[in-house]
């Protein structure tokens, strides 16, 4: 891109070496649903779950938890830069096909 936009070439380990002086590094990033609601989680979190968890232990109940796992055609596995210890966060959008299964 450096070239393409600006006629400037460097090498990939001279651009490591700048981006790493900037304070970046290269990091897994995590990958969020961009829909989730933080507002929502935290209630979850915060209100709803010990509710539950108060009735369950009332009541001699025992909560079980299910998933989803899905496996996607846009699987990311790579790297990208971001601030030395800050994971970054990739908002995406979950546009291509992908196989979903159910485990208890």
């Amino acid at each position: 891109m450096l070239n393409k936009e600006h006629g400037i070439e460097l090498s990939k380990s001279s651009i490591s070496r700048l981006l790493n002086q900037m304070g970046l590094s290269a990091q897994r990033p995590v990958y969020k649903a961009y829909n989730q609601d933080p507002k929502a989680v935290k209630s979850w979190l915060t209100k709803s779950y010990p509710e539950l968890y108060k009735d369950a232990n009332k009541n001699a109940a025992i909560i079980y938890f299910s998933d989803e796992a899905s496996f996607r055609s846009d699987h990311h596995s790579g790297t990208t830069w971001g601030k030395v210890g800050e994971t970054p966060i990739v908002e995406e959008h979950r546009g291509r096909f992908g196989i979903t299964a159910f485990l208890q």
